[in-house]
């Protein structure tokens, strides 16, 4: 791999291409395909604010000379970003970072408005997703299951405030989705990803609010300190059959707006 300087770079797509090789050399002590490693460092720069919406991203000839992996590498973590929705590819023009934010008319349980804005924009980020053997009272609503895929994930309200949100799947219906790359359920609507990948279509069996002390691993994203009380939200998603899909919670910090529970048409 070839190393640069990025003071002796030219501004933008250079300098984008110089920061995307540092990032890679770190995401290489990893193991996984050169395209993952790629697609993943880069995803790492838009997570990070350094790569903006709207930005161009480097020729693809210039990421294989700062990079020095083949056009065909490239091409494949392009075509990955793309799959993921973090880039688009405009013909004739070069490839661009997409906006993160998530289409409001498929969100249930994120909908804060203002009263001269309307419907607040909101951005996923994913943190991890794990497996894990849960004890709590709503694993009654999976008699099968004995482990679950957590995904946690942040979520951003306007740029203003973070939600912590957790989705809690049956590992024996969805364990396939510990091997996908993170970036898979960022920037994305959690119920819309299962009917693009499953098939299943997700209703809305119940959703409950309250308050709650808030646990460390929440704080930090929410931005509170850990025991301090910050709102609940619970919902249990189930598919046509009434079987449960996914457990899933949010904590909410104080803010000044409202959350919108239902609307009529």
């Amino acid at each position: 791999m070839q190393s640069s300087d990025p003071a002796t770079l030219r501004p933008n797509q250079d300098n984008a291409a110089a920061a995307i090789n540092r990032a890679l050399e770190a995401a290489q002590r990893s193991r996984g395909p050169k395209y993952l490693l790629l697609s993943g460092a880069i995803f790492g720069l838009v997570t990070s604010g350094y790569l903006v919406a709207g930005q161009k991203l480097p020729s693809d000839e210039q990421l294989v000379r700062a990079t020095g992996f083949s056009l065909g590498t490239v091409h494949a973590a392009m075509k990955a970003l793309v799959q993921d929705q973090v880039v688009e590819r405009r013909h004739g023009s070069g490839t661009f970072i997409r906006d993160p934010s998530i289409d409001m008319t498929d969100v249930w349980h994120f909908r804060f408005r203002d009263g001269v804005a309307g419907l607040l924009p909101v951005k996923a980020r994913a943190l991890s997703c794990t497996v894990e053997t849960c004890s709590d009272s709503w694993t009654h609503n999976f008699p099968n299951a004995s482990n679950y895929i957590h995904v946690l994930r942040d979520i951003q309200v306007n740029d203003e405030f973070s939600l912590a949100s957790e989705f809690y799947f049956d590992e024996n219906r969805f364990g396939d989705m510990i091997g996908e790359p993170l970036a898979s359920f960022s920037r994305v609507v959690l119920r819309n990803y299962i009917f693009d990948r499953y098939g299943i279509r997700a209703r809305l069996r119940k959703q409950l609010l309250d308050l709650a002390r808030v646990e460390p691993q929440h704080a930090v994203t929410i931005g509170v300190n850990p025991g301090d009380t910050a709102m609940r939200l619970e919902i249990l998603g189930e598919d046509a059959s009434g079987e449960t899909i996914y457990f899933h919670r949010v904590m909410i910090p104080q803010n000044p707006y409202k959350l919108v529970l239902s609307e009529g048409g």
